[in-house]
């Protein structure tokens, strides 16, 4: 991972930024942009994208594709950057589909029904029974996939702060001093998640303004944590005071 330079002027190394046109590409999202193509391309267009639906030319869906960059930005970012935790992802489809012959091996059914009682004198009895007897197999199975699930996941707030640690070293002495800033990158992040589906609304319906303060917001989080604007979480006052007026 690379941060920015303090200069506002990018490495003579680095090739100009090509493609954001408008006076909406600042330099400081020309800077974010240039980070992302360094240590993150995919989500790097993701942001542009954004960037030119939310303050360029008005594309029919924007408050939904919008949402749909910023998600998949706080989702990705953390592995891109610090890497994945544990060093291995969850493979849930080799997993269910494994515990699914499993599961159908000991006889149980996958659209939920309960197995029915046999009556002593051989026949099916109408009574449910209030246990079953699980194969101590598949138990086994069952709880090896959960252990996997369990190693290799994490919740998105662990996953911001290994983050916010890994694009600023210095961030490490003590996680509790992170806790304001990841409880506004969460925020911020989910009130974008929450307008992901379609609701219903069309973007007329949407407080465009409100949008728009959300997104800015979004960059500023982002901008200060990856670059060096800001050398201590205490430089970070400004933004968080400015979430809450």
């Amino acid at each position: 991972m690379e941060a920015f330079p303090p200069s506002d002027v990018p490495p003579a190394d680095v090739p100009p930024v090509a493609g954001p046109v408008g006076s909406h590409w600042t330099q400081n999202r020309v800077k974010l942009l240039t980070w992302f193509r360094r240590n993150a391309p995919s989500l790097g267009e993701l942001y542009e994208g954004a960037v030119n639906m939310v303050f360029g030319k008005p594309l029919p869906g924007r408050t939904r594709f919008v949402a749909h960059a910023v998600r998949d930005i706080r989702n990705l970012l953390p592995e891109k950057i610090a890497g994945k935790k544990g060093g291995s992802r969850f493979e849930w489809k080799q997993q269910l589909d494994g515990l699914t012959r499993n599961w159908q091996k000991a006889g149980f059914s996958l659209v939920g029904s309960i197995p029915i009682n046999m009556s002593q004198g051989g026949n099916f009895s109408e009574s449910r029974p209030t246990e079953v007897n699980v194969p101590n197999d598949l138990i086994l199975r069952i709880a090896g996939v959960l252990n996997e699930h369990s190693r290799t996941s994490e919740t998105r707030r662990e996953a911001a702060t290994r983050l916010f640690e890994a694009c600023s070293p210095g961030n490490k002495r003590g996680r509790e001093s992170l806790k304001p800033i990841v409880d506004q990158w969460m925020d911020i992040t989910e009130w974008f998640v929450e307008r992901v589906h379609d609701s219903g609304l069309a973007d007329g319906d949407h407080d465009w303004d409100e949008f728009t303060r959300h997104f800015v917001l979004f960059e500023d989080t982002l901008t200060s944590l990856l670059g060096e604007f800001f050398t201590t979480i205490e430089g970070l006052d400004d933004i968080l005071d400015d979430a809450n007026a």
